[in-house]
């Protein structure tokens, strides 16, 4: 990688930190609560391809239309070898080069896999986008989150295969997809990645945690433990979120307010 697209300023820092916490929650998880030890080659290529995604999911979501369309073909290309730039995404960029080549370390049946399933997330961002059903954009995290997670076991030699591990870490990875969309709900309708009311979405995600939970914390080995932890999670992100979103719905806007900029409509 290039010194012109590493992180240099506070805000590209934090972003650095931002994506380096996948790799250390997904490293913890199976070391400590698994028991499943990772190579150095095997941390090496899940901090790529948490950087990848990072990258990847950013750009994305600051192009619209065909534009968008065109430029997850274009990754999906690069990824399956084909010669492609992104001149406007310079870090995208070089960590797709990182990943390309860190997928090389892999059999070549889970690097088909692995493209199979970058495909299969981006099929569900229109959807996301586009759908004024809470019902239809759960069903698409859900399947969302369960291709993010495939990457990570398809780049991972001791998790790959190893069933108890990636029964949790799919179900996991729903639920912090959801309170991901739970955090930025009224962000991203705001920059038109949803079509549904934050607070409408809101509520229907933590009904939808709450309905996963169970299955969840059964598929984990400290059960207790996780229970705590998530349960408290969600009724912080819940309690956050919603009372902000609540102030901003029955604020009484004055002159300088416009209303439509509430971003509840």
């Amino acid at each position: 990688m290039n010194q012109s697209s590493s992180p240099s300023s506070n805000e590209d820092a934090a972003k650095g930190h931002k994506y380096n916490k996948g790799p250390l929650m997904t490293i913890r998880l199976a070391e400590v609560d698994f028991c499943r030890p990772l190579s150095p080659e095997t941390r090496k290529r899940l901090n790529v391809l948490f950087r990848a995604i990072y990258w990847v999911d950013s750009a994305v979501d600051e192009t619209k239309g065909e534009r968008q369309n065109e430029l997850m073909r274009s990754v999906v290309a690069f990824i399956k070898g084909e010669e492609r730039s992104f001149p406007a995404h310079p870090e995208m960029e070089s960590s797709l080069v990182a990943l390309k080549e860190s997928l090389e370390e892999i059999p070549s049946e889970r690097k088909e896999l692995f493209i199979e399933a970058v495909q299969k997330i981006f099929d569900y961002t229109p959807i996301l986008t586009q759908t004024k059903s809470t019902q239809t954009f759960i069903e698409a995290r859900e399947k969302e989150a369960e291709a993010t997670a495939t990457l990570v076991l398809l780049v991972s030699d001791e998790l790959y295969g190893h069933t108890p591990f990636e029964a949790f870490y799919k179900k996991a990875s729903v639920m912090g997809n959801m309170f991901d969309s739970i955090e930025d709900a009224r962000k991203d309708q705001k920059n038109g990645e949803i079509s549904i009311s934050p607070l409408r979405l809101s509520f229907a995600l933590v009904k939808a945690m709450v309905c996963r939970l169970p299955q969840t914390v059964a598929a984990h080995p400290h059960k207790v433990r996780i229970l705590g932890t998530a349960v408290g999670w969600t009724l912080s992100v819940f309690y956050g979120n919603t009372k902000k979103l609540l102030q901003r719905k029955f604020a009484r806007p004055d002159k300088k307010t416009d209303p439509s900029s509430l971003g509840l409509t």
